[in-house]
């Protein structure tokens, strides 16, 4: 209480009448401080969002088909599925996005340009590539559950779910790569994109190889490639074939302006705000990755002063970090989104990377 209040009142009323008053007061101040640290445990904290959570913890869902001879065209790809069993995932906000097959099956990979072709004949040392597979795992959000399950009939066995598992400890801890954030850009979009990816669990070549069609990418947005630590790297990359995907292609969104303030303190750690002005280059924009330096950990995100949920794992496994916006955004609207970031002690040699609190 400042001094001109307690003296005005002391002129003014009885004792009785300052000890009520200062009562009231101070429950006003509790009840103000109430709703203050009320907003404050309100705010979103990383990786809370439900669906996200979903996505996260995904299992099988008891559902299953048995597929005889099917074959599913994914681009230059495709996967002849000769006889076994596909087990989906449990939907999310109403999506199936991922299945296990167990049988016997083939991936063709056919380039549509001459020099990945010659690429990966020179890495097969055949004409053609064709990989043998018993396991396979995908994830999607393209109309794979429902080509699989029309094709299929109700299958009374099972699939391994320790597959499924282990796709998400590689995306995780061995390529750090958010596949659930990735996902969710599509699951939460009211005009989701077309995206891929299948973990093939090859049989002549290598049993960890990988087959994903990206639309998100500015180019090359389909690739095969193997994660195998003593044979590692990308075999084939080439922009979607058909013209319908590469009209829809490219990078979600572009940014207007940024604004960077850093704040480097004498123990070395380092507190950031990076405001940024983006422009949907799509419709149904809800999800917006951000390209931030993984030390850099983010302590809060608004928009028009609104706390925003927010994606962050652990810097050392899949700490890729994306903004979930309040509603999805229209083809070149608009929104402002401020990020603010904290590093601890660091050598000096990385200060300039620090620097990047936001989206490059």
């Amino acid at each position: 209480m400042s001094s001109l209040f307690r003296a005005r009142h002391a002129a003014a009323v009885s004792p009785t009448r300052v000890t009520s008053a200062l009562v009231a007061f101070i429950a006003v101040i509790v009840l103000l401080c109430g709703h203050v640290a009320y907003a404050q445990t309100a705010a979103p904290g990383p990786n809370s969002d439900p669906t996200y959570q979903a996505l996260r913890n995904l299992t099988l869902s008891g559902e299953a088909v048995s597929v005889s001879n099917f074959e599913l065209v994914r681009d230059a790809g495709k996967f002849r599925l000769h006889s076994g069993t596909v087990c989906f995932t449990a939907p999310v906000e109403g999506k199936v996005t991922g299945a296990v097959f167990m049988g016997d099956g083939t991936f063709l990979l056919d380039p549509p340009t001459d020099t990945e072709r010659k690429s990966l004949k020179l890495l097969t040392k055949e004409d053609e590539f064709n990989e043998k597979f018993q396991h396979l795992v995908l994830r999607f959000t393209d109309s794979t559950y429902d080509e699989i399950k029309k094709a299929g009939t109700p299958a009374t066995g099972g699939c391994d779910a320790g597959l499924l598992k282990d796709s998400q400890n590689t995306t995780r801890h061995k390529l750090k790569n958010n596949l659930e954030l990735r996902l969710l850009e599509e699951v939460l979009s009211p005009e989701p994109r077309d995206f891929f990816i299948a973990f093939i669990h090859g049989k002549r070549y290598n049993d960890k190889e990988i087959y994903e069609i990206d639309p998100n990418w500015g180019s090359n947005q389909v690739s095969f490639r193997t994660y195998d630590e003593m044979k590692w790297g990308e075999w084939a990359s080439f922009s979607l074939s058909h013209e319908g995907g590469k009209r829809v292609a490219g990078k979600p969104y572009k940014i207007e302006h940024q604004q960077l303030e850093a704040t480097f303190e004498k123990s070395g750690s380092l507190s950031g705000k990076a405001t940024t002005t983006l422009v949907a280059r799509r419709d149904g924009l809800r999800v917006v990755p951000f390209d931030l330096f993984r030390p850099l950990r983010v302590q809060s995100v608004t928009a028009d002063g609104q706390p925003l949920s927010f994606i962050q794992e652990d810097k050392n496994d899949d700490g890729d970090f994306a903004v979930i916006l309040p509603k999805a955004l229209a083809a070149k609207e608009q929104i402002s989104v401020a990020t603010t970031c904290r590093k601890g002690r660091r050598q000096q040699r990385r200060r300039r990377k620090l620097l990047s609190c936001g989206p490059r």
